[in-house]
């Protein structure tokens, strides 16, 4: 306060350098710079990596944070009082054990939350609190006067220059993910300790005294002795320079420091407050920082790449007027403008620029340079690049259309590290816009919109961004080059049908692993719920049946795009085998337990040798159809049926309705010669024959047709399947794929034949499973039967009608 009052009095900027002297020596005879040394380490937090804590806080600090109000979540409601609670204790930052317990807490409470808002944030909402979180230890006024405070000031900007870039980077903040990443990373509490270090706080301080203390210490500093001296140096510099606007910004900054004490006065009354509440009134701070201080920063920023300089630059690019916020998002600089450099934008933002200015005006002629030299960057020859842009080859002069802040800009791009640039470009929250640009449709920016929400495919979205220009690039003869200057519309210029069915297939693929991502999830939170019975394990079994051949079919598309190792960096596979093998192991202890039940009449499962003759004789006397044709697609599994389902009722010619459908249970082994006869036959095998262990099914061949003693009921056996099982080695999507057109010829033929009314009866006798002692160069087979494994019990029957 003292201090304050002398600095009240003294006009810093027009001071003789006797009275500063005099000054400084008032001072040191107060004590006062060994007292500013040893609180020094104390304002450690204000540094960068110290927002563990405050981040935590300002996280459970909010109001907005919604907990729902259902009766599973109470625990979640409790863990989040019980934590907020702690924050008004200073001890909970100041003794280790403390921190400790309210670390693990809250990480508790996180993965909660995060639990409770899954299906939420799939579904593209992310709850307001989360978006704001981080933004208090992103851009607060913490580091607008530390960087004030800290830097030499030889070169004026620089300190400015590193505060504007953190506002920009919390403006533009946006939550993509449940938890923020940085509360995982940098366990450091206030005070700027490690965790487990001694807390660097003097005894008998509480925190509320601390914090005053610290945050009144940056703005004393902002007018120390030193500081001054930095002022008149660098102002008289420049001022024998000739650089008469940075000088008057020297001045500007000397006049702060009367602003800097009665801001002291503002910190010292917002931090009287336990630390929970005044983060609350944080914001109110930064806005009283932004208030009084953001009119001189955007005086002394001088070259600096202000806002008003940033807006200035893109419209010379764009040709016509932006709002701030778009400026500001599409341009953050990268350094100073000094010495008369037009440079200042990150290199790795120009697709931004690019997407932007491919809406506006004349924009897409510099839009289209800059992807004709990034297809340069790539070894793309110069005529196809200019070919594809529209604009003059780049071995000729284009830099007087883009200007001289294009020019710097394109000169920089040219010695930037591609593989930086790649990883922007691939994750830019304005990609939308370029993939427009590029692919000409809206499929592009769909993949970017879901891509956002699904971190673990940005791998393929990299790929995609560099095939789909190289694609362009490289398209044929048959666009012509326009003059320099004359650009057509992208919408008057698509990309080549063959660059648009690329990035549809790219679409497909993440779209297709996203979906099978999403219902990875619901399976796997079924763990500990294992049904003990046959109707809680058939409906259980519906839930994960399609899933092998989704991710068949997945993969195969991968490798058709060369994106093979990104998918398998997500571990999608990974996590389905592992589903599979949980299931069979859950799975086989019901069946041991169910095997009784095939010799006892109405109980047990729906075992095929007593409900299939069954279903057969209800359906005769109900509907009286004029024969019975029962088919059975040996080894035909749940997800091979779904595939020739859908054929035979949308083929016109079958003219087939489907009346009824189920699951039906395998005997064990799961082999033809035990069940072809039990199901024909309507009688259990002995109980001799029943075995519950794997039986090889090499061996096992019956008869592709077997006479049934039934009047009026023909049986046909349909083997293409199972043999394909015993003899292929290609990936599940490939099996189906060779041998459904085979069975559907099969299923035609017999439904041809047939008169109107007739019934046709579908069913398998067994499925099989893909083997895990499998290799792709080994000696095992891929794919066998004669096992408990779900995927070979559970068999569908399916009861079709002619009209």
């Amino acid at each position: 306060d003292e201090l304050a009052q002398v600095l009240n009095q003294l006009r810093v900027g027009s001071a003789p350098r006797d009275g500063l002297t005099e000054l400084h020596r008032s001072l040191e005879s107060k004590g006062l710079p060994e007292r500013l040394r040893a609180i020094r380490p104390l304002i450690r937090f204000l540094d960068e990596d110290s927002e563990r804590y405050l981040e935590m806080a300002s996280y459970l600090a909010q109001d907005e944070l919604d907990v729902p109000a259902r009766p599973e979540y109470a625990e979640l409601s409790l863990r989040l009082g019980t934590l907020r609670s702690w924050l008004d204790r200073p001890e909970t930052c100041l003794e280790k054990d403390s921190l400790d317990r309210f670390v693990s807490e809250f990480d508790l409470f996180l993965e909660g939350y995060q639990s409770a808002y899954t299906a939420d944030h799939q579904a593209k909402r992310a709850p307001a609190s989360l978006c704001a979180c981080s933004r208090i230890g992103g851009s607060a006024p913490f580091r607008m006067l530390d960087a004030l405070c800290r830097s030499p000031l030889a070169l004026p900007p620089a300190p400015f220059q590193r505060l504007k870039a953190g506002l920009e980077t919390a403006a533009r903040y946006q939550c993509t993910r449940l938890t923020p990443f940085a509360l995982k990373s940098r366990p450091v509490c206030p005070c700027g300790h490690r965790l487990g270090e001694k807390p660097p706080v003097p005894p008998g301080t509480t925190l509320q005294e601390w914090l005053e203390e610290a945050l009144r210490e940056v703005v004393r500093e902002l007018s120390s002795p030193a500081r001054v001296r930095e002022l008149e140096r660098a102002r008289g510099q420049l001022e024998e320079c000739g650089e008469t606007r940075e000088a008057a910004a020297i001045e500007e900054l000397s006049a702060l420091t009367p602003g800097a004490s009665d801001l002291s006065e503002r910190i010292s009354r917002m931090t009287s407050l336990p630390l929970p509440r005044a983060l609350d009134r944080v914001a109110q701070l930064q806005r009283a920082v932004d208030r009084d201080l953001k009119p001189l920063t955007d005086q002394l920023l001088g070259k600096i790449l202000t806002r008003k300089k940033i807006l200035q630059i893109v419209h010379e690019w764009i040709g016509t007027e932006v709002d701030e916020q778009t400026a500001i998002r599409v341009a953050p600089p990268k350094q100073p403008l000094t010495g008369g450099s037009t440079t200042g934008l990150d290199p790795g933002r120009w697709p931004a620029v690019a997407g932007l200015a491919a809406e506006r005006g004349p924009g897409p002629a510099f839009a289209l340079c800059l992807l004709s030299r990034w297809a340069l960057a790539h070894e793309i020859p110069p005529a196809a690049a200019a070919r594809v842009t529209g604009v003059v080859p780049p071995e000729q002069d284009v830099y007087e259309e883009l200007g001289p802040a294009g020019a710097a800009l394109i000169a920089e791009l040219e010695s930037g590290e591609l593989q930086e640039i790649v990883d922007r470009f691939a994750t830019d929250e304005i990609q939308a816009r370029l993939f427009d640009l590029i692919a000409g449709g809206a499929g592009p920016a769909q993949i970017v919109r879901r891509l956002e929400l699904e971190p673990l495919f940005v791998e393929i979205a990299r790929r995609l961004a560099v095939l789909a220009l190289t694609a362009l690039s490289a398209s044929g003869p048959g666009d012509e080059p326009r003059p320099a200057g004359e650009v057509a519309p992208t919408g008057d210029r698509p990309a080549p049908p063959a660059v648009r069915a690329e990035v549809a297939r790219f679409r497909d693929l993440v779209r297709a692993a996203t979906a099978l991502w999403t219902r990875l999830g619901a399976l796997e939170s079924r763990k500990g719920k294992v049904p003990t019975t046959h109707g809680g394990w058939e409906e259980r079994f519906q839930r994960f049946a399609g899933v092998p051949l989704e991710l068949s079919r997945l993969l195969v598309r991968a490798e058709d795009l060369g994106v093979e190792s990104e998918l398998a960096a997500t571990g999608l596979e990974a996590r389905c085998r592992a589903l599979f093998d949980r299931e069979a192991r859950e799975f086989e202890p019901v069946y041991r337990a169910l095997v009784p039940t095939i010799w006892e009449q109405g109980a047990g499962p729906c075992w095929m040798h007593r409900v299939v003759p069954g279903r057969i004789a209800r359906l005769r006397r109900e509907l009286a159809p004029p024969s019975v044709r029962l088919v059975m697609v040996d080894a035909m599994r749940w997800d091979f049926y779904r595939l020739i389902e859908r054929e035979l009722t949308a083929s016109r010619d079958a003219r087939m309705r489907k009346l009824e459908e189920s699951s039906v249970w395998s005997l064990a082994p799961t082999v033809s010669s035990v069940n072809v006869p039990a199901l024909l036959s309507g009688t259990p095998p002995s109980p001799d024959q029943v075995l519950v262990e794997w039986q090889d099914d090499e061996h096992d061949r019956s008869g592709e047709a077997m006479p049934c003693e039934a009047p009026g009921l023909e049986f046909l056996k349909l083997g293409q399947l199972d043999e394909a099982v015993h003899s292929s080695t290609q990936p599940l999507a490939h099996l189906y794929d060779s041998v459904a057109p085979t069975v559907l010829a099969r299923l035609a033929s017999v439904v041809a034949g047939a008169k109107v009314g007739t019934l046709v009866v579908l069913v398998a006798d067994h499925g099989f499973a893909e083997n895990p002692a499998f290799r792709p160069h080994g000696q095992a087979r891929r794919w066998r039967h004669g096992g408990l494994d779900p995927f070979e019990v559970l068999v569908p029957l399916a009861v079709f009608q002619k009209l």
